[in-house]
């Protein structure tokens, strides 16, 4: 069985490689197979991503994540914007089965 210090590595690691996970910041804590995730993502997807390569690791029991997704000022989309986008993203995926 790995050490909490192996265990922290190896996620670590994991991601750091991770080539969907290039410029992530994650702190990982390890203790007793409770890892402990924080730090700050720019894209939902890259949380997801974090939280599932951490999974992957052996020796991971549970995961507490303390990540945050800072989409930054310049990223921000409008309610109706992403509205039409979801609305449009419909009729196509409606007209592709019809078609």
């Amino acid at each position: 069985m790995k050490n909490d210090r192996e265990l922290q590595k190896d996620i670590q690691d994991a991601l750091k490689w991770d080539p969907l996970l290039k410029n992530a910041q994650v702190d990982v804590i390890a203790q007793d197979g409770l890892v402990t995730l924080s730090g700050v993502m720019h894209s939902f997807l890259d949380k997801l991503r974090v939280e599932t390569v951490t999974k992957s690791i052996a020796g991971v029991k549970a995961i507490a994540e303390h990540m945050t997704v800072n989409l930054g000022t310049h990223d921000e989309v409008s309610d109706e914007a992403i509205a039409k986008s979801v609305l449009d993203s419909l009729q196509l995926n409606l007209f592709q089965l019809t078609g």
